[in-house]
């Protein structure tokens, strides 16, 4: 293993598992690497995009953006981050954002949830995409989330690092 450690725990209050290397640095130093999931939070709403924060900042990484444009962006430097976006985006819409995702990083469709009130939602996404009709409960949204997390640290996601 090369000097590194790494353990499962739980964040107090959290049901969400977070893996995390410790390296030990002679003589007898400890360093400690959270491997905690990111979120990018897409909506053109910042009422939306504040409630989402408050949602999964304790156990995520938060990303809330506006523009199609900056989540490329941040997927661009995080692959591994999921991705919460809202279809109503502006100037580049959420069916655009997604077939853009589909054509640089099609393995990345899997980390997307779409949440969103339009009435024929599917239409025009990528497959492989989930939809979460609003209102969606907090606790749907966080379990969907939950599930991706978990299956990226079976399969390694990206930005593992082993």
């Amino acid at each position: 293993m090369n000097g590194w450690l790494e353990f499962t725990h739980r964040a107090p209050g959290s049901d969400i598992p977070r893996s995390s290397q410790v390296r030990q640095i002679p003589p007898l130093i400890w360093v400690a690497t959270d491997r905690i999931h990111e979120v990018v939070v897409a909506d053109a709403s910042p009422l939306v995009r504040r409630a989402m924060e408050r949602l999964l900042t304790p156990d995520y990484v938060v990303h809330a953006v506006a523009e199609g444009s900056k989540v490329l962006a941040i997927m661009e430097r995080r692959p591994d981050a999921l991705l919460l976006t809202a279809l109503a985006l502006d100037p580049m819409d959420g069916r655009t954002l997604l077939r853009t995702i589909e054509q640089r990083w099609p393995d990345r469709l899997r980390n997307v949830l779409v949440l969103t009130g339009e009435p024929e939602p599917h239409r025009g996404l990528p497959k492989g995409v989930t939809v979460l009709r609003k209102p969606a409960l907090p606790d749907e949204i966080l379990a969907e989330l939950a599930a991706r997390s978990k299956a990226n640290r079976r399969r390694g996601s990206p930005g593992d690092v082993r």
